[in-house]
């Protein structure tokens, strides 16, 4: 599954877009276009250790890394 591969966690209601990128064995770069964020479609382009995400919205910040749950932001 993407999400999983991604390690994508949106939360749009506190304008972040957590991630934690894990590239499968043999895998070196993964780029994916049209994710839906927020009524925009993002770009994520990663080698597994560092990850870019263009065409996130206003408002929207990208942070790297596991949210875990209950923890708040680190903004």
């Amino acid at each position: 599954c993407l999400r999983s591969l991604l390690g994508i966690e949106p939360l749009v209601s506190s304008g972040e877009l957590w991630m934690h990128p894990v590239l499968m064995e043999g895998m070196e770069y993964l780029k994916v276009s049209g994710i839906p964020i927020a009524g925009a479609r993002v770009t994520v382009e990663t080698d597994g250790n560092d990850t870019a995400v263009n065409g996130l919205p206003p408002g929207v910040k990208f942070l790297s890394g596991f949210r875990l749950l209950g923890q708040d932001s680190l903004a």
